[in-house]
């Protein structure tokens, strides 16, 4: 019994685990369908865009369709659109068997998946989806790239559908050839055996045959050879001629070349220019011609399924790009062919032009030259301080040597003043101090009450007094304590009214309102210019009248020594360098002023000082 109990709570026990797992195995599934359900939601969200290219996944004007179609979806700013591509190879694969095959594949992977726009591209697989379009896509909007002019004219009556059309220009082309090869003769029409290249033979010959004719040049057919057989066929091609590239899916040993490909080795060796007529050829070796465009037939093909899923009527959308041509030439070939760019045909474009040195490193020149430049400026700088210092120092070393010569001159004047004052103080004072001491001497021994010793003793009185002015004289050359004692006009005056004393000069001295008292230096200046000037007229002018003008307004302070005397030549006493005028100009520079001398012979001499005052000098 307990065995069996305890066998019991063991499967219970079992159980309870399996219960438990069981019920987590229900939740995961539970929110693993959810996450499941959400994710076909999200899908079932994005716009599905299903493209069928006509030939298998390798060619390369594949690569130029879905470049455009994927840019014309994206320039309409529409988000999350999901596309699904298939590679129908219906140009090598076109039997009954491989169709219903392939219909059947594609009605297995798209049954029950929303199609908003079914893009085929070319010939083949827009007749494809046209046929198959009930039991593919029914009801799904098309938009049929690149289609024939005769195809596109079933597409218009289809509803529900649209797209673009092309036609290839073969008459443009080859006047664009005739055009820069003017003197070419024969034309070689280089194309494959295959369906679609024996097509475009058919739609060349239609369009050239009768023109070319008429104009005396020969068409050669060149068709299904060979790689090797074709580029020695073109190596013995007559000089002057042009070949134009058709197409070559297929050539006569069952090969199936890209026409690219063709034309790359067969236009590297060619002795004459390939012409072609769509733009996947451009950059193979053509020369180039009047194309017509793949990517941008894309592009447009993009555009309008965006259209249709933005909400746009189907109906309302017609077929559009078949004038979407254009003469385009390859800019290495020009120049393998010595054309020049100005000889191509009105309006055309070239491609693949060399970058000159200015596109390459455009950034890298401008900022040479802006561094260049800013050198230069600074360079250019530099030589201008240079001269200016250079310039300054020689300013600089000519007033030095002109401070020299006039402290040279001003220490030769002390002397000379100097040599003047011994001489009357030894020739002169000394003499007549002597003469007086003699005279007391003799007085001092005689008798003083007789006439003769009153007059001598009067006369040696007069002579000490004489001798007392006349120190007292050289004391007030040598500084004039008035100055001090008395204030500038004063002094002036004093200086005015001693010389018309002693020179018998008239002397007119005026004032005007004076500001504030000047500066010592201001008035050291005033007085001795006025000092001088009044000195030198007095002993060089040879003049009975002399006006003295003291003026001042807040800003300046004028002095003008005017005298009626023979005058002199100003500038050339400046030349010669005279200590007087030197001194009155030093005195003026010393303090900021400005003196001016204006004198010519018989004409008087005008003697004028202005100073600028400042705060500081009043």
């Amino acid at each position: 019994m307990r065995s069996m109990m305890e066998t019991r709570e063991n499967n219970g026990g079992y159980f309870g685990c399996i219960r438990v797992l069981a019920m987590a195995a229900v939740c995961f599934l539970f929110f693993f369908g959810a996450s499941i359900e959400a994710a076909d939601t999200d899908t079932d969200a994005a716009h599905s865009v299903v493209v069928f290219y006509s030939f298998r996944h390798v060619m390369p004007v594949n690569v130029d369709w879905d470049r455009g179609i994927r840019r014309g979806l994206a320039l309409s700013g529409l988000e999350n659109i999901k596309i699904e591509v298939e590679y129908l190879d219906l140009d090598r694969y076109s039997d009954h068997d491989f169709r219903e095959r392939l219909v059947d594949l594609l009605e297995h992977k798209y049954a029950n998946r929303r199609i908003d726009v079914v893009i085929p591209v070319y010939t083949q697989a827009i007749e494809f989806v046209l046929a198959q379009r009930a039991q593919l896509f029914p009801n799904v909007p098309l938009v049929c790239c690149t289609a024939k002019p005769d195809l596109a004219e079933q597409i218009r009556g289809v509803p529900e559908a649209t797209g673009t059309e092309f036609d290839v220009d073969y008459w443009k082309t080859v006047q664009d050839a005739r055009w820069l090869f003017p003197k070419a003769r024969t034309l070689y029409l280089i194309g494959g055996v295959g369906e679609t290249d024996r097509h475009y033979r058919r739609m060349a010959h239609r369009a050239l045959d009768g023109p070319l004719a008429s104009r005396g040049m020969e068409i050669v057919d060149v068709e299904g050879l060979p790689i090797a057989e074709l580029k020695q066929l073109m190596l013995q091609a007559e000089p002057g001629s042009v070949a134009l590239m058709l197409t070559c899916d297929e050539d006569r040993d069952g090969n199936h070349p890209f026409t690219v490909d063709v034309s790359k080795q067969l236009c590297a060796d060619s002795p004459i220019p390939v012409f072609g007529t769509y733009d996947t050829l451009i950059g193979t070796g053509v020369v180039g011609g009047h194309v017509w465009s793949i990517e941008r037939h894309g592009e447009l093909a993009g555009q309008l399924a965006s259209r249709i899923i933005a909400g746009e009527d189907v109906a309302e959308i017609p077929i559009i790009g078949r004038h979407e041509t254009q003469s385009v030439f390859d800019a290495r070939q020009l120049i393998r062919w010595k054309i020049d760019t100005d000889a191509l045909p009105p309006g055309s474009k070239i491609r693949f032009a060399e970058a000159s040195i200015w596109d390459l490193y455009r950034s890298q020149i401008v900022l040479g030259i802006g561094l260049l430049s800013l050198q230069t400026l600074i360079i250019a700088g530099l030589i201008v301080n240079r001269s200016r210092r250079i310039k300054a120092e020689r300013s600089l070393f000519a007033s030095r040597g002109e401070a020299r010569d006039l402290a040279g001159r001003l220490l030769s004047a002390q002397e000379d003043e100097r040599r003047r004052l011994a001489r009357e103080l030894h020739d002169d004072l000394s003499q007549r101090l002597a003469a007086s001491a003699i005279g007391i001497g003799q007085l001092e021994l005689g008798d003083l009450g007789n006439a003769d010793s009153r007059a001598r003793l009067k006369q040696m009185k007069e002579d000490l007094i004489g001798l007392s002015d006349d120190v007292h004289q050289m004391s007030y050359q040598i500084h004039p304590s008035i100055l001090e004692d008395l204030g500038l006009e004063d002094a002036i005056r004093s200086a005015c009214d001693r010389l018309a004393r002693r020179d018998k000069i008239d002397v007119e001295f005026r004032c005007g309102m004076l500001p504030d008292p000047f500066s010592d230096a201001i008035n050291l200046c005033l007085y001795r210019v006025a000092q001088e000037s009044l000195w030198n007229a007095a002993r060089h002018a040879e003049t009975q009248r002399i006006d003295v003008v003291l003026t001042a307004d807040p800003e300046t302070v004028n002095l003008e020594i005017r005298d009626f005397g023979v005058g002199f030549d100003s500038d050339a006493a400046l030349k010669n360098g005279g200590l007087g005028l030197a001194s009155l100009h030093e005195r003026a520079r010393i303090v900021g002023g400005d003196l001016s001398i204006e004198s010519r012979r018989g004409n008087g001499t005008t003697i004028s000082l202005r100073i600028p005052l400042l705060d500081e000098d009043r």
